[in-house]
């Protein structure tokens, strides 16, 4: 039984698919731990960075995907690793939840990634089993380099 009420889901968007295979031709994507990332560091390397998101409520907490969890310490483990980096031609992106969607005084990653361009976009998020609480709330992506990015 399908779940949700879509009267026209656009699950294949086949112009996207193309668009996206041609970009990606040259490109070569690795994905593991973190803290293996720095022999790929340099020339037109980009690193992207997802961690488990830092829980902006009490009851938020998508960390399943880290066997031990990933803990405000093992973000400053990622920041401070990140920082290592900067100073290699290399781009870095990371995302992750704004804390500021709950409490404006909340400055964890504004002060962690003070030295880098901090952007805050929106968001849509739709799974909640409240449906009130769904919706827009913004993220922050912080960048070693400044350009506009796409929200």
């Amino acid at each position: 039984m399908p779940f949700g009420k879509y009267k026209n889901p656009n699950i294949c968007d086949e112009n996207n698919f193309l668009l996206i295979n041609k970009l990606l031709q040259k490109v070569e994507i690795y994905h593991g731990d973190y803290s293996e990332c720095k022999k790929y560091i340099g020339g037109k390397t980009m690193l992207y960075f997802d961690p488990p998101y830092r829980p902006i409520t009490q009851t938020a907490a998508f960390l399943g995907y880290s066997q031990n969890g990933f803990d405000d310490t093992d973000q400053k483990t990622l920041a401070e690793f990140v920082k290592s980096i900067n100073a290699s031609d290399t781009k870095i992106m990371l995302s992750n939840s704004d804390p500021k969607n709950t409490d404006p005084n909340d400055s964890f990653f504004d002060d962690l990634y003070r030295d880098f361009d901090i952007n805050r976009i929106q968001a849509r998020r739709m799974i909640n089993c409240q449906a009130e609480k769904r919706g827009n709330i913004t993220e922050i992506v912080v960048r070693n380099y400044t350009g506009e990015i796409q929200k």
